[in-house]
């Protein structure tokens, strides 16, 4: 069995609409896909939908945001079907709102540090705006930059244009996902400098 449980749409700041998600997945021959957009069910939603259409298993999930020691932590959370409403619902979509407010402030950031100075219609067209969405913008608007340098130098942690996306600890976005009946699992545990 061939699975990719680690996968964003352009729900967050993945490339992909869910549509062409499902078709490189199939051509990549994998047999499950989980949809897990940051802070947002919508893809997988989506994808759940699909899953008939495209022969491939999906798996119910998103990547939550949380902040621990200093240090943005990502934790996936799986679910064997669908949510509906809850809480948990309630939660993300005032942190995508959070998200939102959050970019408009890097980019006063970014003018400020890097003389980078951004169109914000992006920010209104995404459901959730992280980090990666606005490497990608910087990219995209024309500057000389690739992803590993605005990571290392412009937006990770403790960079100067670094702004939390929440203040929820691990131990507490754990304990939500848990709540919800999802099961947790930490996203790219080798990224984490302070936490380990």
């Amino acid at each position: 069995m061939r699975a990719d449980l680690h996968s964003h749409t352009i729900y967050s700041d993945g490339v992909y609409s869910v549509r062409e998600l499902l078709e490189e997945a199939k051509k990549a021959k994998l047999d499950v896909i989980a949809i897990t957009d940051h802070d947002c069910f919508d893809g997988a939603i989506e994808a759940y939908e699909l899953q008939e259409e495209f022969k491939i298993k999906v798996v119910f999930g998103m990547e939550l945001s949380t902040y621990t020691n200093g240090e943005s932590i990502h934790v996936l959370a799986y679910y064997s079907k669908p949510l509906k409403d809850g809480y948990l619902f309630d939660y993300l979509r005032d942190q995508r709102l959070n998200r939102k407010r959050r970019a408009y402030d890097i980019l006063a950031l970014l003018k400020e540090h890097f003389n980078i100075i951004l169109d914000p219609s992006f920010i209104d067209n995404m459901h959730s705006v992280t980090r990666g969405t606005i490497a990608s913008e910087i990219i995209k608007q024309g500057y000389a930059y690739d992803k590993k340098y605005i990571f290392n130098v412009i937006l990770g942690d403790n960079c100067p244009c670094n702004i939390p996306s929440t203040k929820l600890s691990t131990e507490e976005g754990i304990k939500l996902i848990l709540e919800s009946g999802g099961f947790p699992c930490l996203a790219h545990p080798c990224l984490y400098k302070k936490n380990d």
